[in-house]
């Protein structure tokens, strides 16, 4: 079973927190799981259920709450959203054997939009979310609409995609080596933007504090593509 938290009680700190963080949200969500072929996954959702469906994928190291807090409002005035914890990161979702042992990332997709009763959604991805989503759209091009591909790299074969991803991981440096509430609230300004204030949601310091102390970053395999292999999506 792949281990998501460093011990027990940092993972009940982190879940208390997620749901103190959701309650922040100010619209109203529904969660449920939805049994995949490698765990259950955990969904949050908003909106008309009779609006385009859009589906989002956090990045690596942390969770549906903490990343779409300020925009899953808008978003749901027009879509019905789906954010998706990812299998394997520090959410709700509860990876299983299988996911240990074979995970692919484009059968977890099919049977999450299978369990949601959703044949075709737009897509939306930030850091490591970009890269399921396009490999998704890649393999199963009738069932994506359109992508938003945020703060991602497109890794294509080589050593320079390898070098571009080992220098962007030095982002979270020398801050995430120090997890308490400065080094998290300077690393968030980092990753955010020079505009983003943390004086409106003391819950959401804490949640990234809990997800830098608490949490164990998910074994990724490299996913690296062709060119040609652009060529579904060459038109989205």
């Amino acid at each position: 079973m792949a281990k998501i938290f460093k011990s027990k009680d940092g993972e009940e700190l982190l879940l208390a927190s997620y749901d103190r963080l959701l309650q922040t949200w100010d619209l109203p969500y529904e969660e449920q799981f939805i049994m995949t072929r490698f765990g259950e996954t955990h969904v949050i959702t908003a909106g008309d259920k009779d609006h385009p469906p859009l589906v989002l994928f956090h990045g690596v190291g942390d969770n549906s709450a903490i990343m779409w807090i300020y925009n899953m409002r808008a978003l749901a005035e027009r879509f019905f959203v789906v954010a998706v914890d990812t299998l394997g990161a520090p959410g709700k979702s509860k990876p299983n054997e299988t996911y240990d042992m074979a995970f692919e990332s484009t059968l977890w997709i099919d049977d999450l939009l299978d369990g949601l009763r959703l044949e075709r959604v737009h897509m939306a991805g930030v850091s490591y979310g970009v890269t399921f989503i396009l490999q998704y759209a890649m393999q199963r091009p009738q069932r994506v609409l359109n992508m938003v591909c945020m703060a991602g790299s497109f890794p294509v074969k080589g050593w320079v995609s390898k070098l571009r991803m080992l220098r962007s991981l030095t982002a979270f440096l020398p801050e995430a080596l120090y997890p308490n509430e400065r080094s998290a609230a300077r690393l968030l300004k980092k990753l955010s933007g020079p505009d983003f204030e943390l004086t409106g949601n003391p819950e959401l310091l804490a949640h990234f504090v809990y997800l830098l102390k608490y949490s164990i970053p998910p074994r990724r395999k490299m996913i690296e593509f062709r060119p040609e292999d652009f060529e579904p999506i060459s038109d989205r």
